[in-house]
């Protein structure tokens, strides 16, 4: 799937952040700066487990 359409699942505060979303066959990557930050099995990952995961790891960030 193209990254764009990805990371528009994401909230605009996360892509502000400069959160994104990149996949391959098996995995969903969360990303920050080029940096994983969190994986999921492409064929189990929700849009409510991504968010959040990145909800906090944006939490965790600012501490």
């Amino acid at each position: 799937m193209n990254r764009e359409r990805l990371t528009a699942c994401l909230k605009p505060e996360h892509r502000q952040a400069g959160f994104y979303l990149e996949d391959d066959e098996d995995f969903l990557y969360l990303k920050r700066t080029d940096k994983v930050v969190a994986v999921w099995n492409a064929t189990k990952a929700t849009t409510e487990a991504v968010l959040a995961e990145t909800d906090r790891q944006m939490t965790e960030a600012s501490n």
